[in-house]
């Protein structure tokens, strides 16, 4: 796992307490723990592990964990920021919470990103290279050009005594002209691309991402911090945009025409069957499955980069609640979906 590590707890250690008071906006939910011989203090979260060496969001502040799990107090952490006697980030004395950082730190666009994984592996990949290479290849053409140069200047001399009858040949030059009309018609052809451009697979429309399986309602604090990856063709990986240097995955919907069993997906984390929509024009039924993350998916180093993914996690139960069809069908269910 990256930057970060989770160890399951072996035993209980020492009597609980509570460290900073309970605040609406909750990342992580545990409770505090106070280690008597070492007189620090770490934190137990509901999946009975505990962070290690990075931050945390808890209850809206903003918390440095050592590489045993125990909390910076009233000191400057390795990444150069300051921590007070309780150990929550502040600025200037002020500390930081995570609404007030998400304000100060607005995204900075809010288009839609969306990648294709076939296109984006190669792309990093044998591709470039090979172009690269082809293009060095395409260049030896480019100095064999000089010698080609050379008929051009025969068919300077090859004018002298065609002088009269170029004129006459020079109708069919005219008839090529009239042959360039197809390439406006092309031209013209290009419009249906630039209308297939303008609707792309993966857009916005009244507040609500759209998809070619499904589609969903955007949180305000999804605006502009948000992006989609389509992989393998059937399933959208929603992301925190801040955070795709590190996978930045909250959640992925994967599509299939065919109803499976939710541990016939061995690459994923948790696996929940949504329900199925049936699209009435082609008369195909898909069956909509969410899954979980299966690594760390932020930088648990940057509590900047983490604000956003953290921000964005609360608000994931609201936006599978509204998960219909591509056009606003509703879901039909066989079974639990949440």
């Amino acid at each position: 796992m990256k930057n970060r590590k989770y160890r399951v707890i072996a035993a209980a250690l020492a009597a609980a307490a509570v460290l900073v008071t309970l605040l609406a906006q909750t990342v992580l939910a545990g409770d505090w723990k106070w280690n008597r011989e070492k007189e620090k203090w770490w934190y137990l979260d509901d999946q009975n592990t505990y962070p290690v060496n990075g931050w945390e969001w808890i209850d809206g502040k903003c918390y440095r964990f050592d590489e045993e799990g125990y909390l910076y107090v009233d000191t400057v952490t390795p990444e150069g920021l300051t921590v007070n006697a309780n150990g929550e980030w502040t600025v200037n004395g002020v500390v930081q919470e995570m609404e007030t950082v998400l304000k100060e730190n607005p995204p900075k666009q809010e288009t839609v990103v969306v990648e294709t994984a076939a296109e984006t592996q190669p792309a990093a990949t044998e591709p470039e290279t090979k172009a690269a290479e082809t293009t060095a290849a395409e260049t030896l053409p480019a100095v064999e050009t000089e010698p080609e140069t050379k008929p051009a200047e025969t068919t300077a001399a090859e004018t002298l005594p065609a002088a009269e009858t170029t004129a006459a040949e020079t109708q069919p030059a005219e008839t090529t002209a009239a042959e360039t009309q197809p390439a406006e018609t092309t031209a013209a052809e290009t419009q249906p691309a630039e209308t297939a451009a303008e609707k792309p697979a993966v857009r916005e429309e009244n507040g609500r991402l759209v998809t070619p399986w499904f589609s969903c309602d955007l949180p305000e604090i999804w605006k502009g911090r948000y992006a989609c990856r389509i992989w393998d063709d059937n399933a959208v990986a929603l992301c925190s945009k801040a955070n795709l240097d590190h996978g930045g995955t909250l959640f992925t919907v994967i599509a299939s025409e065919t109803y499976r069993e939710t541990d016939s997906f061995p690459d994923y984390g948790e696996i929940r069957y949504l329900g199925y929509i049936r699209n009435d024009e082609t008369g195909k039924e898909y069956y909509l499955y969410y899954a979980g993350i299966t690594d760390v998916p932020y930088d648990h180093l940057d509590p900047l980069k983490m604000v956003e993914y953290s921000a964005m996690q609360v608000t994931e139960p609201e936006v599978l609640q509204s998960i219909l069809g591509p056009h606003g069908e509703t879901l039909h269910f066989q079974g639990k979906a949440y």
